[in-house]
C-alpha cells in the first residue's frame, strides 16, 4: 500500500529552521539498499527523491539522522504551518510519532 505520512507544525514566520529527521530500519526483511525507498517533501518541495534508510545508515538496525535547513519566510501572519511529508510503501501498522523529528529555530544574522 502507498501512504503519505504528514506532520504539520505551527512555527514563527521569518526564521530559518533546522529540521532533523531520525530514521532506523528495524524490519528484518529490509536488509539491502533500494528495497524501501521513499520521497521526502518539506514545505511542498521535494527534499529527497529516493531516500533509502539502509543506504543512509549502512545497514538494518542502525539509527541515522538527516538534517535539512528550511527558511520560513515572513508573511502576513506571525505563525505559519510547517509541513513535513514522506511518501512510502508500508505494510502492517503505521506508527507516526513526533519524537522522530527535531525542529530547531535559528536566528538569522
Amino acid at each position: 500500500m502507498n501512504y503519505n505520512l504528514t506532520w504539520i507544525f505551527p512555527v514563527d514566520a521569518g526564521f530559518l529552521y533546522l529540521l532533523r529527521l531520525h530514521f532506523c530500519e528495524t524490519r528484518m526483511e529490509f536488509i539491502n539498499e533500494n528495497q524501501q525507498v521513499f520521497l521526502i517533501f518539506i514545505n511542498n518541495q521535494t527534499a529527497e527523491y529516493d531516500a533509502d534508510v539502509i543506504h543512509m545508515s549502512g545497514g538494518n538496525g542502525i539509527p541515522v539522522y538527516k538534517d535539512y535547513t528550511v527558511l520560513v519566510p515572513p508573511g502576513s501572519q506571525s505563525k505559519q504551518d510547517f509541513k513535513y511529508v514522506f511518501n512510502c510503501i508500508v505494510d502492517g501498522v503505521i506508527e507516526s510519532n513526533r519524537k522522530f523529528i527535531t525542529i530547531v529555530k535559528q536566528v538569522l544574522i
